[in-house]
């Protein structure tokens, strides 16, 4: 298996793109990626618990329901910082799109500065979301996602306002 690693496209940027070759699915990939995500989630206060409780049963329902043969576009939403994008481009190898805080290398060796950038920030290319197990668009994701967290913070200015209203 061959890595081609591109890292910050912006400076002081922690996005990194890289091409795995050698591959036989975007889920072997996603196998292989994820017990480093697990264990760095882990890493923080309650980690443990929260992975359990979250991100552990819908790891454990997306492998089930998509078989290890699954090989189409993956968003995994919990990485560190921001979501990781894998993508099936050709036969034998995937695209990959994500932060570069957690040491891809260690889990899927050997690689090779990558030359290019294929964001799918259209509303076409698709992928399954593996904590809903639904699939999306990298665009609907980012609107569902912003919107996710602008209902989130209203309720919680409504929640500090009435907090405020008491005393």
């Amino acid at each position: 298996m061959l890595m081609k690693v591109r890292n910050g496209f912006v400076s002081n940027s922690s996005s990194s793109s890289f091409v795995v070759n050698g591959v036989s699915s975007s889920m072997e990939v996603f196998r292989l990626m994820i017990p480093l995500v697990k264990e760095d989630y882990c890493d923080y206060p309650d980690g443990k618990k929260m992975w359990k409780k979250t991100h552990g049963e819908n790891v454990k329902r997306f492998k089930k329901s998509r078989g290890k043969d699954f090989n189409e576009g993956i968003i995994i939403p919990f990485t560190c910082n921001y979501e990781t994008f894998i993508y099936p481009v050709k036969n034998g190898e995937c695209y990959i799109e994500t932060c570069n805080n957690h040491p891809w290398q260690d889990v899927l060796p050997g690689h090779e500065v990558d030359s290019r950038h294929q964001h799918y920030d259209d509303d076409k290319t698709v992928f399954v979301n593996v904590t809903t197990n639904e699939f999306t668009t990298p665009k609907k994701f980012e609107d569902d996602t912003s919107e996710y967290y602008r209902k989130r913070n209203a309720e919680y200015k409504n929640d500090e306002s009435a907090k405020s209203n008491v005393d």
